[in-house]
């Protein structure tokens, strides 16, 4: 009688076990799944950004050349040779 109490015990706990890792690992495909989504959505936001920024950019280096300006790549080379 205690061998069958016991065996019965250790079957519940196994089930419990498998119904406890299939109850995390549907949770973390599901998180998986979500933060996807929103990395998703933040690139999707932020990809005019980065396109006005390399606009910007080569305004910028297009002002300075035009006005005969030194470009900023040109300063940190002066100013790397100076520290020489």
């Amino acid at each position: 009688m205690s061998g069958r109490v016991r065996m019965n015990f250790l079957n519940h706990l196994e089930q419990w076990q498998e119904r406890s890792v299939q109850t995390a690992e549907d949770a973390a495909q599901s998180k998986q799944e979500e933060l996807a989504s929103e990395l998703d959505l933040r690139l999707h936001l932020h990809a005019p950004r980065a396109k006005r920024i390399e606009v910007d950019v080569r305004n910028v280096r297009a002002g300075e050349v035009i006005s005969g300006q030194p470009t900023a790549g040109e300063l940190r080379s002066r100013q790397a040779a100076e520290r020489k």
